[in-house]
């Protein structure tokens, strides 16, 4: 093959690799990738549990769930147990009255970089 033709064929190569480490470095970084309840939810009763998803298997000794009531009470939560299919989830100790709700979490994994997040959710219609 001639060098004129090997040139193009490069520079696509290099100008496409830095995408292609990017595209791989993004899906090797713990991120949350669902969770039960949802994010802004509406649900009639009180969930049995608060169970996330994430995209590597977090570290349980480092994981932590906290559910707080809208006026700040923090609510009981069991014992944090890691789950099949890169999950952690905790048994609420009681079901908890309608109202709004926020789910504070934080974890980490492997890579040894914690994140945290926050989302909310509603029991009842309290609109």
């Amino acid at each position: 093959m001639r060098l004129s033709r090997l040139i193009p064929l490069a520079l696509v190569a290099i100008l496409l690799a830095p995408t292609a480490v990017l595209a791989h470095g993004e899906s090797m970084h713990l991120r949350l990738t669902k969770s039960a309840p949802t994010k802004d939810a509406v649900v009639e009763a009180s969930p049995a549990e608060i169970r996330l998803w994430f995209s590597l298997p977090p570290e349980l000794a480092v994981s932590r769930i906290k559910l707080t009531a809208a006026d700040g009470t923090e609510m009981e939560v069991g014992e944090l147990t890691a789950g099949e299919e890169n999950t952690i989830y905790a048994a609420l100790a009681a079901d908890i009255p309608p109202g709004a709700y926020e789910v504070s979490w934080r974890t980490s994994s492997g890579d040894g970089h914690p994140i945290t997040g926050t989302f909310a959710f509603e029991v009842g219609a309290t609109r």
